[in-house]
């Protein structure tokens, strides 16, 4: 496809900023998520049209157009690349390629994963860390796509020694049905030890440890935490029995010219982990409020740990005008086009004409985003150029409430977030000026 002058611009644009915000160490993720509602709605043909014309010989600026393709990886348009960036080990940013293929759920290219599950760590500090995050993305993606292909490499490399490699893959294999992590974590729970964590930060403060031992400890005392939460799957029982053990355990707090922070002792994380396991966590509620009171009621009465009702009433939070008017839409978008229960989508159409939304029910969130499809999308949908999946990826990701923003009909959670706010701000003046203008 030829390159469109305005497109091209545009893109380059976009690639300047994020290669000076990567020049001058400034923050390149918190740059990127600030420039991504532009970047998702950049035309997706496009940037591959105007790579190499972009790119300029620039090593740095090539490589600053890999994340910006990584948002419109789902695109065909793309995918003669993904080759070609994997197999680059000094490719600062191919953790967002491997991380890509999981998101748009990319099952051809899955068999790419399989070499970066695990690695022998570089000697430079930092190839090692672009491993690392290779390694941790390749891991996300496969347990997204849960394949076979995928199923084996990962089997094959686990051990049973407990380490952190070994806990972060059976981590991920607990996704794939076909994987029974039960033993593994088994095994690795009940050798694992409880660490004092007010000790440690006792111990910094009073210069008794370095800064990087510190460190190391404090991530140590969180292994047998994550492993009662993973391992409790399996065993509630037994594990609820270990956690109800340390619930007079209460909050330390340190101000010091070292620390200055509350240190969350035992008590609430295994109330938090009790509240998970027993399906009593709230999603619309203030949770630090809910723990705070089941913790109190679990200390007077450890045995209604274990039983199915919370023992702490709760009520969700009240529902806000955008909650209701979601009720109203789904009147108005009646005709349901295409629904997918597993991701939790679907493709509505009024009754009465031909307008088209997207109905996301956002996993992990507890809330729907409603989006009135472009122009453009809905001839990519109805065309089978890109499935309809591929547009819940991209609607739903970071970003896309202020990309799509005057598409947005509703949003039950992201208004609150700032930059959201302040782009929508910004249009509606936008819009004003253009009105008075006319």
């Amino acid at each position: 496809m030829k390159a469109d002058p305005q497109a091209a611009k545009k893109i380059s644009s976009l690639c300047g900023k994020l290669k000076s915000a990567w020049a001058l160490y400034v923050g390149f993720e918190t740059r990127l998520d600030g420039l991504l509602p532009e970047i998702l709605t950049l035309p997706s043909d496009q940037i591959d049209a105007c790579y190499e014309k972009i790119a300029k010989g620039d090593a740095a600026r090539e490589r600053c157009m890999v994340p910006i393709a990584c948002e419109h990886l789902f695109h065909p348009s793309l995918h003669h690349r993904i080759k070609g960036w994997l197999e680059d080990e000094s490719l600062q940013f191919r953790d967002k390629v491997l991380a890509a293929i999981g998101r748009f759920r990319l099952h051809e290219f899955a068999h790419h994963l399989n070499g970066f599950f695990f690695y022998q760590r570089p000697e430079s500090e930092y190839l090692a860390a672009l491993a690392s995050l290779s390694q941790d993305a390749a891991l996300r993606s496969a347990a997204l796509l849960k394949l076979p292909k995928n199923l084996i490499a990962l089997q094959e490399g686990l051990g049973w020694e407990n380490t952190a490699e070994n806990r972060n893959v059976a981590h991920y294999l607990r996704t794939f049905p076909q994987f029974d992590a039960k033993p593994y974590l088994q095994k690795w729970f009940r050798e694992a030890q409880v660490v004092d964590e007010v000790g440690i930060c006792e111990r910094y403060a009073a210069g008794l440890i370095s800064a990087e031992e510190h460190f190391r400890l404090t991530h140590d005392a969180y292994v047998i935490w994550r492993l009662a939460e993973w391992y409790g799957e399996y065993e509630r029982q037994e594990v609820i029995h270990f956690l109800v053990e340390h619930l007079h355990f209460t909050e330390s707090w340190f101000t010091s010219q070292k620390i200055s922070q509350t240190i969350v002792c035992r008590g609430r994380r295994a109330t938090e982990i009790v509240a998970r396991l027993n399906g009593w966590m709230p999603i619309e509620y203030e949770q630090y409020a809910f723990v705070t009171s089941l913790w109190e009621t679990l200390r007077a009465n450890p045995s209604l740990a274990f039983q199915a009702e919370c023992p702490v009433r709760y009520e969700s939070l009240p529902k806000n005008k955008t909650h209701r008017l979601i009720v109203e839409q789904f009147r108005i978008y009646g005709r349901l086009l295409h629904e997918d229960t597993e991701l939790g989508y679907s493709l509505r159409q009024t009754e009465t004409g031909d307008d088209t939304i997207l109905a996301l029910q956002v996993p992990g969130w507890g809330h729907w985003r409603m989006m009135r499809l472009s122009s453009s999308d809905k001839l990519l949908v109805e065309s089978g150029e890109v499935p309809v999946a591929h547009l819940f990826h991209r609607y739903s990701s970071r970003g896309a409430l202020v990309a799509y923003q005057n598409q947005v009909i509703l949003n039950a959670n992201d208004l609150e977030n700032k930059f959201a706010a302040k782009a929508i701000r910004k249009l509606k003046k936008r819009e004003a000026s253009a009105g008075e203008s006319v």
